[in-house]
């Protein structure tokens, strides 16, 4: 489905914005405090995930949605 692929894209693109290379005197450092500061915008592309996969959802497969309680959290 191109929705959930979209908004798929986008929020996997986000989510990788938060590794920053050769940072922080680390290889790989993950930047906790960016991921705070969007946690909203994420918390809405998840949403808006879960709501097309309802609307496409034939009884077929089940989602679990894992992310929204960890985002809230945030």
């Amino acid at each position: 489905d191109a929705g959930v692929q979209e908004l798929n894209q986008e929020a996997g693109s986000l989510f990788d914005s938060y590794y920053e290379f050769d940072s922080h005197g680390e290889a790989c450092w993950f930047n906790e405090d960016r991921q705070r500061e969007d946690s909203s915008r994420m918390l809405a592309l998840v949403s808006g995930l879960n709501a097309r996969l309802a609307e496409i959802n034939d009884g077929s497969f089940t989602v679990e949605d894992l992310e929204t309680p960890f985002l809230s959290s945030l």
